[in-house]
């Protein structure tokens, strides 16, 4: 974001972030579950944005 702002290229960015909590215990892969960090959601989320497409 900092070059864009630099060179003065506008675009739009999308803050992905976990929220500041303690994850519940589990597997690897249930808390990649839980956190909504797994392989396929961030795929489908890289592919909405690319798409055009925001959830609510």
């Amino acid at each position: 974001m900092t070059y864009c702002n630099e060179k003065h290229i506008l675009r739009t960015f999308e803050h992905i972030a976990l929220a500041d909590h303690y994850s519940k215990q589990g597997s690897v892969q249930e808390i990649y579950d839980d956190e909504k960090i797994d392989l396929d959601t961030v795929i489908n989320k890289c592919e909405e944005l690319m798409n055009g497409k925001k959830e609510n």
